[in-house]
């Protein structure tokens, strides 16, 4: 009841709940569903989702990324 009051998140939403990643497909009053992007479903029992630290991709759509570049020089005589 309180996640569909506070409304950390929407369907379609790219979230993290604790260890869980994924596409929210939907939220009742028991569990919230995910799939991850491998596409298995993930319910986590709202109880848990309540506790545990949300981080919400989609929210924000000017954040911030990281990448990893890398490049190699060769030498021509």
């Amino acid at each position: 009841m309180l996640l569909s009051i506070k409304q950390p998140f929407a369907p379609l939403d790219h979230i993290r709940i604790g260890e869980a990643e994924g596409r929210v497909i939907s939220l009742n009053s028991r569990s919230t569903l995910l799939m991850n992007f491998e596409g298995n479903h993930i319910r986590i029992p709202n109880s848990q989702v309540y506790k545990a630290t949300i981080v919400n991709y989609s929210r924000n759509p000017q954040r911030r990324f990281d990448f990893e570049l890398g490049f190699t020089h060769t030498q021509i005589c």
